[in-house]
């Protein structure tokens, strides 16, 4: 399925301050879901950027058949935007696959993609596989230019004690091409996994998944990671979990195998703190790792509840010589109809360490945070775009942006578009 839309929302010129420089982007929607005639709906995952300036993404509805787990048209797709003239012009959809739940197939994929050196596409559904507990696909590229994207099952999880269940965001590759990820429930305590999935090795055909760590929910361990996890250089995984108001938390390979859980940070520990880290976390140059919490912050009476705050940006540094790790809110977000609130998604580091972001409450915005320009100098809070949901613009950011090759800042919204069924953005 083809269809080719206008650029919905016009191009809407401001000026972003950037520490000391200025420079100006433009917002526009590249595209509405419908839902309608096989299209998808509800984009909640994350966008990968192709070489070729192609948009792939995933909904979590809509596409065509039927879906054997709801009994309803489509179980989720995986799409592709491409771009079809100049800046401003229309933009191609095509739906390359759409889920049904058949036969092992997945269903309802709503953590992102992320793409491979060959231009293959990575990702997971919450539901289907062979037991219904969620799986992990990977789409390949056709060989030839009039063949289809060919889709197969690397694994489906189990459930139980032994295996997680429900995969949540999105997948990173380590090294020698191991996957890395997170589910929700499953494992010991059924309070969710990290795992990895090995690529095939010395002429085997599968790849092999291993349940590096399952939450237990005792102490601050934390439980049920909602976003994916991070691999820094040394090979060490970061994450958030949530239980309670959250917690950062670090896992390193020990020896025969075993992994361990290092909680770095629990969040709710002192007055101001944020709490409930949806997002995830992102590692800078300098070491240090930066997120959100959907709550948190000094009480508002204008966030729901009030206690609760509008939620935090977040940064944790290392400490000397393995020492802890200690936590710093860089921003307190302050309401919904000024510079945002209730952030679900984490942030994206661009050019000069600066993070970019978005809040859903309002109907969301999107927001970037300039580093100090000198010592004992605050982050600086700049709203690039404050969605409407109205005239075809977008509502309801819930998936992390991504930073393609040419320096624009993509993302997805959930709600909002010309039919109601989310959008596609970008900033350049």
């Amino acid at each position: 399925m083809c269809k080719s839309w206008l650029l919905i929302s016009g191009l809407l010129p401001f000026t972003v301050q950037q520490g000391a420089a200025q420079s100006s982007l433009n917002y526009a929607t590249l595209y509405s879901f419908t839902g309608q005639n096989d299209d998808g709906a509800t984009p909640a995952g994350s966008l990968a950027i192709g070489a070729n300036g192609h948009i792939y993404g995933t909904t979590e509805f809509g596409g065509a058949g039927a879906c054997k787990v709801s009994n309803q048209t489509g179980c989720g797709t995986v799409f592709e935007l491409s771009p079809s003239g100049s800046p401003g012009s229309a933009f191609t959809e095509t739906v390359l696959y759409s889920f049904t739940a058949q036969n092992g197939d997945g269903a309802y994929p709503s953590g992102g993609l992320t793409m491979d050196g060959q231009g293959a596409l990575y990702g997971a559904t919450s539901e289907g596989g062979d037991r219904n507990h969620g799986a992990v696909f990977v789409l390949k590229p056709p060989a030839a230019p009039s063949a289809q994207w060919t889709e197969t099952i690397l694994h489906s999880f189990a459930g139980g004690e032994r295996d997680g269940s429900s995969p949540a965001g999105g997948l990173v590759f380590g090294k020698n091409g191991v996957l890395y990820g997170v589910t929700q429930h499953g494992g010991k305590q059924h309070l969710g996994t990290v795992f990895a999935l090995h690529p095939p090795t010395n002429g085997a055909e599968v790849w092999a998944e291993k349940v590096l760590f399952s939450f237990t929910g005792q102490g601050d361990a934390g439980v049920s990671p909602s976003a994916g996890v991070v691999v820094s250089a040394d090979g060490t995984l970061y994450g958030t979990a949530l239980g309670y108001a959250g917690v950062a938390f670090a896992l390193n390979a020990g020896s025969g195998g075993s992994w361990t859980e290092s909680v770095l940070y629990a969040f709710g520990s002192q007055p101001g703190d944020g709490g409930t880290p949806y997002g995830g976390v992102v590692m800078g140059n300098n070491g240090k790792l930066y997120g959100t919490n959907n709550a948190g912050g000094p009480p508002s009476s204008i966030c729901v509840p009030p206690v609760a705050g509008c939620g935090t940006v977040f940064e944790l540094a290392p400490g000397a010589e393995g020492g802890n790790w200690t936590e710093k809110v860089i921003y307190a977000f302050t309401s919904p109809y000024s510079d945002g609130a209730n952030p679900v998604a984490g942030v994206v580091i661009g050019p000069g360490g600066i993070l970019y972001g978005t809040t859903t409450d309002g109907p969301g915005t999107v927001f970037q945070l300039a580093p100090p320009t000198a010592p004992g100098n605050v982050w600086t809070e700049t709203v690039l775009h404050t969605f409407t949901g109205r005239n075809g613009d977008g509502s309801d950011p819930v998936a992390n942006l991504v930073i393609g090759p040419n320096g624009a800042i993509y993302g997805t919204t959930v709600g909002g578009g010309t039919a109601g069924m989310g959008t596609v953005f970008a900033l350049k």
